[in-house]
């Protein structure tokens, strides 16, 4: 959306919340407040160039104070003109809201969809405090976004379902604005057969994205015989590496580390088929990527991945169940044919309905209703 907005002419700033972990230094707690420690903002350059403020809070650790309305929100509110809150949930958009302004908010779940998979693998106390503590209050800010001014777009129909069942709406008071894939970058390659890989990109550590049916799936098609590997990006950890020794298959997943993107390009070829295994997505937009460089994808009914993989047609949805999700790889490992048709469909969709020129199109039909005062915006129109 940043870069979207820079190239048609606006001058752009990404604020974000300094999260306790990452920039502890922009943070306070009520206790240190009493001798004088106030919550910061700190200029960065990230994002591909993108001029960022990261702004602290008072109390990090309980979540909630993240999309509080503080002075610093307000400070950064009054010098900006325009207004959009992209997140995991809605309530990123709370400060927005209190403030009064007109605003896009563009976000991929409801605050309950986004805590429950991860509240079961917490501790016992922590799911105590999230319970009593801080899911209540993120619903109370998810109530006042919804009730608010702006205008909510979903990452997909799935995340619509969900925020229309959080609010008592009807769905006609959200959209869907899906995130783009840029289909020139992200386009097939010489693909050599040789090796069988199977993969998943994300954070494989978030136990919402399911490793166990990953691992599984891995373990069910080496025992029918199929000499697959799995590759993942991102870092190896003691808890994933117990798990893949336990069900018998660490030394055939291979974690190839943080991606730069052209490097995320040269993963996606290297694939023969992409898995989604997550209990929950908005969207995924990683597989949308694979299946832009023709590697076709099955996944969990999670949600948003059932907007794009077409059952039988581009791609496969499974249950969750290993046994499922196996039989599904194994059939497009097996039939090259099948899986050489089901990569030339999946590209195709992509293209049709998820390329940046999709977007800016989809955009455009919602811009008039989020505010827009600068006259650089009006190049959206002319362009």
């Amino acid at each position: 959306m940043a870069d979207f907005l820079r190239d048609a002419g606006c001058d752009v700033t990404i604020a974000f919340y300094a999260t306790r972990q990452h920039r502890p230094e922009l943070c306070s707690s009520t206790l240190n407040s009493w001798f004088g420690a106030r919550p910061k903002t700190r200029s960065e350059t990230a994002f591909g160039g993108h001029r960022c403020i990261a702004v602290g809070c008072l109390d990090p650790y309980l979540e909630y104070n993240y999309s509080r309305p503080s002075e610093l929100w307000r400070k950064l509110i009054d010098e900006h003109d325009v207004h959009i809150a992209i997140g995991g949930t809605t309530v990123i958009a709370t400060p927005l809201v209190d403030a009064g302004v007109p605003h896009l908010v563009w976000c991929a779940s409801d605050v309950e969809g986004d805590r429950t998979d991860r509240r079961k693998f917490m501790p016992f106390w922590r799911r105590f405090v999230d319970r009593v503590f801080i899911t209540p209050r993120l619903l109370s800010q998810q109530l006042k976004v919804l009730s608010g001014p702006g205008r909510i777009m979903g990452v997909s129909p799935f995340t619509v379902r969900q925020l229309t069942q959080a609010s008592g709406r009807t769905e006609d008071g959200f959209g869907v604005l899906p995130i783009p894939v840029d289909t020139e970058f992200f386009s097939p390659g010489h693909q050599s057969l040789g090796s069988i890989a199977i993969g998943f990109a994300g954070r494989l550590d978030d136990p919402r994205k399911n490793p166990r049916l990953l691992f599984e799936t891995l373990a069910i098609l080496r025992s029918r015989g199929i000499d697959a590997s799995l590759r993942v990006t991102g870092e190896n950890s003691p808890s994933l590496d117990r798990m893949a020794r336990e069900i018998g298959i660490s030394d055939l997943v291979e974690f190839v580390g943080v991606l730069e993107r052209n490097s995320l390009r040269e993963f996606y070829r290297s694939l023969r088929v992409f898995i989604i295994p997550s209990f929950q997505e908005g969207l995924a937009i990683v597989g949308l990527e694979s299946m832009a460089c023709g590697i076709p994808v099955v996944s969990t009914r999670c949600g948003g991945p059932e907007a794009y993989v077409l059952d039988g047609e581009n791609g496969f949805l499974s249950g969750f169940d290993s046994e499922t999700m196996g039989a599904h790889v194994c059939r497009l490992l097996e039939d090259e044919a099948l899986r050489e048709k089901f990569s030339v469909a999946a590209r195709e969709w992509v293209v049709e309905n998820y390329s940046d020129a999709v977007f800016a199109e989809k955009f455009r039909v919602i811009e008039p209703s989020v505010g827009w005062r600068r006259p650089a915006i009006q190049s959206l129109n002319e362009s």
